[in-house]
């Protein structure tokens, strides 16, 4: 069985209790695919509020599936040590890698030829830096849709390398929190990445000129989220933010536990630039100490 396309990007970005779950249940158990009861079994139990026990049964069946499963899902093969998978339902949607190896890239080969990959699109790093581009395969890193770095942070040169690579270019989420080091933010500017959605900086030394290249960058226009929050920026930068000709699409700002004044909170929560801007997230804030 091979998951049809037409059902992976809207499962990919609807809600855990959307319809469209309950109809891709239904489809799986005419497939004579047993994942199908633990689609649905997940869907009631979102949509329907059942008691305490119910929920409690209805995980531990859901539990005792995956283990007796997981292996034939796999199409044979199993994770290597460093390796660990995110399962919903029978199938894997994201995974963390802590050892990179030839072993851990064979096991990705195989995952991403099954129906139990066709969701896979999240990768967490937590391996060795310069060991990530020699490690990432093509159809890995085509599969990618977000991309969370918890490894040694990255210099600017490793960042500027990281943003302009052509194989990351159907990422929409980069999440670098609390993993650059000082002065890489400026590397953005290169960023080659024209359809992120999402961009997490927070706890890094952003400061106000990481901030200004943040406004002044092109190709950070599709932005809708952006996550800056405990990374040194003060009034200056705030303002560069809310003066942005190119980040009118963004939605949600986090700013919390920087050095940002009142007056230029209120610039940003008044900004024509920012008009789509619905969520402000700005405690925290206070002149430096």
């Amino acid at each position: 069985m091979r998951v049809p396309e037409l059902w992976i990007q809207p499962l990919r970005t609807a809600e855990p209790d959307d319809d469209i779950w309950r109809v891709f249940g239904d489809w799986l158990l005419e497939q004579d695919d047993l994942r199908g009861h633990l689609v649905l079994r997940r869907h009631e139990h979102l949509t329907h509020r059942p008691s305490t026990r119910e929920r409690l049964v209805r995980w531990g069946q859901i539990a005792e599936a995956h283990k007796r499963h997981e292996r034939e899902w796999l199409g044979g093969a199993w994770p290597p040590t460093g390796v660990r998978l995110n399962w919903r339902d029978g199938f894997v949607f994201s995974a963390t890698v802590e050892t990179a190896n030839r072993a851990a890239a064979e096991f990705f080969d195989v995952l991403l030829t099954t129906p139990t990959g066709a969701f896979f699109s999240n990768l967490r790093w937590a391996g060795t830096p310069g060991r990530f581009w020699r490690w990432l395969q093509p159809n890995l890193a085509a599969a990618l849709h977000t991309l969370e770095w918890r490894a040694e942070p990255l210099s600017h040169g490793a960042l500027r390398h990281l943003v302009t690579q052509p194989q990351l270019g159907g990422l929409d989420t980069l999440d670098l929190q609390g993993s650059l080091a000082e002065g890489a933010v400026g590397a953005l500017k290169a960023t080659t990445l024209r359809s992120l959605s999402t961009l997490a900086i927070s706890s890094n030394p952003v400061e106000d000129e990481g901030a200004k290249v943040l406004a002044t960058t092109q190709a950070l226009a599709s932005l809708r989220q952006l996550f800056a929050g405990y990374a040194g920026i003060g009034s200056p930068g705030a303002i560069a933010l809310a003066t942005s000709p190119w980040l009118r699409s963004l939605e949600v700002l986090s700013l919390r536990g920087n050095h940002i004044s009142p007056n230029a909170l209120e610039r940003l929560s008044s900004s024509a630039n920012l008009a789509r801007l619905r969520t402000l997230h700005a405690h925290g804030n206070g002149p430096l100490a």
